[in-house]
Order: C-alpha cells, then structure tokens, then sequence
C-alpha cells in the first residue's frame, strides 16, 4: 500500500478545494507509476473535510459535490481510530466504531485500515535499564494513565502498565474485526525514539517485546476465539458469549473455554465440538452461557482454538 502522508493537520484551516487538489494528486501521482498497491492519500482521513465514504458530506455533514478520484478502485480508506489510546476511557470502545469509520464500513466496498491504533504506552522492565541515563524517566505518555487506567503508575508497576496495554489492544482490535476492519499498523514497532522514553512501541529499547506485541501475534492468528462483546469483568450472574473469527479456509474445530484460578488450576470448562467454520472471513457466534457456582475468587477465561484434522504441513 502507499501511504502519501502520516496526519497532515491543516486541511481545515482552507476550503474543500485544498483536500480535493491533495487527494486528486496523490492518486495521479502514485497511480502513473504503480497500479499493483492500493493508495492511502493520509493515514488520518479524518483530518480532511471529507464527512462520509464517498464524499458525498463535509466534516459538518452537509452535502458537497464528491471528488471522484476518492471512488477510484486502488483508492482505499482508514484513519488513527485509537478507540483505547491516548487515555481514552473504555467506553470509546464500547460506542466504535466511529462515524467516519461507520460510514466507511457500512458501504462494505474498501478496505478499511487502522493506520495508527490504540496508542496506550506500555512501561518497559525498569530492571534492564539501571545502567541507562534515561532510567526510571518517564514519557510525555505517561499522563495518558490517568484517562484510561484512573492513576499514574509509577515504575514499580511497570507489569501493570504492559498488561493494561496489551489486554486493551486484544479486545480493541477483537471488536474491529468483528465489525469488519481490515487490517492495523502500531505506530511503532521498535523503541529508540525520544532519547529512549516513546513508551508506546511494542519492542522496548532492548529489543524485548512488550506483553500488546504478543496480543497484536494473536489476533493475526488465521482462527481465534474470544468473548463477543469488550467485557473484561464477569460477576457470578453473567453470561460468556463465545465467538470464533476464520480468516482462510474452512475448517471444522472444537472450542474449549476453562475458567481458572490465579493458580492456574481448571475449576471448570465449557466445549464447544465440530463447529463449522466457513472459509473466507467468517464470524461464528455461539450459544451464550454460565459456569456452575463457583467459590468466591477471581479467575480467568482461556480460550483454546483445536482444528479437527488439520491439513498437513511439511517441516523445513
């Protein structure tokens, strides 16, 4: 894909003809030379003043005559949509996807890109860095805290800060794939930047991944399983609604879903067997359902994903 540029901010400070000259450029430009990627004129649409999938509306939502180049078949579509970033509380998560994003999925015509997602920052393993001169020196991030966890961790808690990242990437990404996005890049992968305090990387400085590389590693998974909806907590009075995500071919599989202890001991499992899973991309939600009563405690959900007679795969 190309990318003609990361946010650029000041469409809006001119008229509709200044995102119309920059889409309509870009698109010729790249598309002379190279008709084999698809064009992203920005990573942050939004920031234009095109209101709609078609651009049919304005920012303000009122009617504008459509530049055509934005319907051109290599043209694709996206945004920063960071539903759990920049201290972002849970419930932007809860009402995704956005309007521009709505609008965009809704037509069910392009592909539709994440460009820049849930930016949480994540604290690295203080222990590595004694040595360091940036040692226990936190970001410009780290205010984001606040918003989304309710405090500021401090370095102490830096396990708390990567999980809080990683599990509010797994069930952001989970529920825009659900609702149809088409793919995600981190902004960044690797750490380095801002003399080594960028917190948001899923690499630390060391090249050590953080706990959000590995939630990004899953949900690329071909088949996944996860809860429906971006519940974290279940009281004892809840159900647990199951979905399976198949990206490829079909496959029949078993589900297993235990509920453990913080000791990792099973106190209790649902199986779901021979589901069905058509190929292509496909959602398969299940029956909704309770564990039996189970002492007072806190567990743990673990999905486990089993392909019945898997096709076979020749070791290198």
């Amino acid at each position: 894909m190309w990318e003609a540029s990361n946010h650029p901010n000041r469409f809006k400070l001119h008229d509709i003809s200044d995102s119309h000259d920059f889409v309509t450029r870009v698109y010729r430009t790249l598309s002379a030379v190279d008709t084999s990627r698809l064009i992203s004129p920005t990573s942050f649409w939004q920031h234009m003043h095109y209101g709609n999938y078609d651009g049919s509306l304005d920012k303000e939502g009122n009617p504008i005559v459509p530049n055509p180049v934005l319907m051109e078949k290599l043209m694709t579509r996206g945004s920063q949509d960071a539903y759990t970033g920049y201290g972002a509380k849970w419930t932007a998560l809860r009402k995704a996807p956005n309007k521009w994003a709505a609008s965009c999925l809704a037509a069910n015509d392009k592909a539709y890109f994440n460009f820049e997602h849930e930016e949480s920052a994540a604290q690295p393993n203080w222990t590595l860095a004694e040595k360091e001169p940036w040692f226990k020196i936190q970001s410009y991030e780290w205010e984001y805290e606040k918003g989304s966890i309710g405090r500021l961790l401090d370095a102490s808690e830096w396990r708390i800060s990567q999980a809080f990242q990683a599990f509010a990437a797994w069930e952001s990404m989970k529920k825009q794939i659900l609702i149809g996005y088409d793919g995600f890049s981190w902004c960044s992968l690797e750490s380095g930047s801002n003399m080594f305090t960028y917190q948001k990387p899923l690499i630390d400085p060391f090249g050590i991944p953080k706990l959000a590389y590995y939630a990004n590693q899953s949900v690329f998974q071909p088949i996944w399983a996860g809860s429906s909806n971006v519940d974290v907590v279940y009281g004892p009075a809840d159900h647990i609604s199951p979905v399976l995500f198949n990206l490829g071919q079909p496959k029949t599989v078993d589900l297993t879903i235990e509920l453990k202890n913080d000791k990792g001991k099973r106190i209790d499992r649902k199986i779901f067997k021979n589901i069905q899973v058509a190929g292509g991309r496909t959602v398969v939600n299940l029956d909704g359902f309770r564990f039996k009563t189970v002492p007072d405690g806190y567990y743990f959900l673990v999905y486990t994903v089993k392909e019945q007679n898997p096709p076979y795969r020749h070791k290198e």
